[in-house]
């Protein structure tokens, strides 16, 4: 059993390993906002995104807002080799919608960006779901 201990004396007991990486796993933010209301229900397979909530066969998928639009761009054409423009361009806008710099690029931060979600999915799936072609782009099969 692990003990985390907080500047208030108080004590958090997390019984399981299992428990413990779910929540270090969880995105900081996960909150739904007013933007999460605004986009349409997509389905496939059984992984569902519906507002701020990414889910399969019923169970939650915690993520964060980008990870959130980079599942939905997979769900809008499953089982398609998506190139990197359809993520960094016009066609999924929120993905990249905040003001702020990226420094290595859009790109670079893909490079990092679809790789976690694939974890993630692959964690709550049981099985790699994005797959990656070379030069080509990613696609989605469950």
């Amino acid at each position: 059993m692990i003990t985390v201990h907080r500047a208030s004396g108080a004590e958090n007991r997390i019984s399981s390993q299992e428990e413990r990486l779910a929540q270090a796993a969880r995105p900081k933010s996960t909150k739904q906002t007013a933007e999460d209301d605004d986009y349409e229900t997509l389905e496939y397979n059984g992984l569902i995104a519906r507002g701020a909530v990414i889910s399969y066969l019923g169970r939650p998928i915690y993520m964060g807002f980008q990870q959130r639009q980079v599942v939905r761009a997979f769900l809008k054409r499953p089982e398609s080799i998506l190139p990197p423009d359809v993520f960094t361009g016009d066609e999924n806008p929120d993905i990249f919608a905040s003001k702020r710099e990226y420094r290595r690029g859009k790109k670079a931060t893909l490079g990092k960006l679809i790789p976690a979600v694939h974890k993630i999915l692959l964690e709550a799936i049981g099985e790699p779901c994005i797959f990656n072609e070379p030069k080509e782009g990613w696609y989605l099969k469950i």
